[in-house]
């Protein structure tokens, strides 16, 4: 793998994880919308990182959702489990970011950033085998 590739997944997987970090501070201000996005994000920039780790890339998020499907939640290589949360987040993202009058409700919100994490050092911990 060449060094601009591999210069890439880890920035992209520094994006992610700085992601958390500010899903975090949304979090404790309530600001369960855009808390969403970032969870979302942090997910997406480590899902960009593992296909590209793989030679796969999308310009899409729809593109780089059946890539990921296609390659690591259909082959066994990442739980079925993660890959309905990453399509559940981004449908939640969607409508956070562009329905009107639209809230994230704060219960259901809960547990995203635990599994966000989970999810990003899970696809880490592939990237780097």
């Amino acid at each position: 793998m060449n060094d601009e590739r591999e210069n890439y997944i880890k920035y992209r997987l520094e994006c992610a994880k700085e992601s958390l970090e500010v899903a975090e501070l949304l979090w404790e201000k309530a600001y369960y919308n855009k808390y969403v996005n970032q969870v979302y994000y942090a997910c997406f920039y480590a899902v960009s990182a593992l296909l590209l780790k793989h030679g796969y890339s999308s310009s899409t998020h729809s593109g780089t959702q059946t890539l990921f499907a296609q390659h690591f939640i259909k082959t066994g290589k990442v739980s079925r489990e993660m890959g309905k949360f990453y399509i559940i987040l981004f449908r939640y993202r969607q409508d956070s970011d562009y329905k009107d009058n639209y809230r994230i409700d704060r219960d259901l919100a809960a547990p995203w950033l635990a599994q966000a994490t989970e999810f990003v050092a899970t696809l880490e911990q592939l990237i780097n085998r």
